[in-house]
């Protein structure tokens, strides 16, 4: 019997959010599913670690987001659903205030999803971790992995900017090519959708 492959998933909540929004509002596929989408990053890394996927487990997961303040109804609704659905899929929230003086600028995000991953790796608690980023403010924090040994799958996003409803303009996502580089494997989920070995997983990936 093979010994589990430990994987760890981390969550840039904001680049994740707008990336969920593209399959949304774009390509009409629906949000991401965080439970499809951890059943196709367990098969992915088994796939490059020539490992059984049933021995290729999560043995934690976190996502970090700034949060604002929030003044109606409707908006506490909706972040109250979306923490049940972290709860649901065993993935912590972190929270983080952002600073509404100087255009939302998120604070101390990077550094405590960084300390967390690098803790993990450090203490021996995973084997790979699985960034969901594209943020080259993340380089140094793999090269730190590939120095204790932890192998890495950053997961991202790779699209051209778009019009979503209302028309309302949004940015395209191109992940950072020194975050790629210094990644051990990648997995852009704009490629995956499309890839024959992983078309079991894709209908899972989605919720309307």
């Amino acid at each position: 019997m093979q010994h589990v492959l430990r994987l760890g998933v981390y969550y840039d909540g904001n680049y994740f959010y707008y990336g969920s929004n593209f399959f949304k509002y774009q390509s009409r596929n629906g949000r991401i599913n965080l439970r499809g989408l951890h059943r196709l990053v367990r098969k992915f890394v088994a796939d490059r670690e020539n490992h059984d996927i049933r021995s290729t487990q999560i043995v934690e997961a976190a996502y970090y987001r700034g949060r604002t303040s929030l003044d109606n109804t409707k908006d506490i609704e909706a972040e109250r659903g979306f923490d049940l659905v972290l709860m649901n899929a065993g993935v912590t929230p972190h929270y983080f205030p952002v600073d509404e003086t100087s255009e939302g600028k998120e604070k101390g995000i990077i550094s405590s999803f960084a300390l967390d991953v690098y803790d993990a790796a450090v203490n021996d608690d995973i084997d790979v971790a699985v960034l969901i980023t594209g943020d080259g403010e993340y380089v140094p924090l793999l090269q730190k992995l590939n120095t204790c040994g932890v192998r890495s799958l950053v997961t991202h996003f790779q699209y051209e900017a778009y019009l979503g409803e209302n028309g309302h303009r949004f940015n395209g996502s191109y992940p950072s090519s020194a975050l790629i580089d210094n990644g051990t494997y990648q997995l852009n989920l704009n490629w995956v959708i499309h890839a024959e070995r992983y078309q079991d997983m894709i209908e899972d990936l989605f919720v309307a």
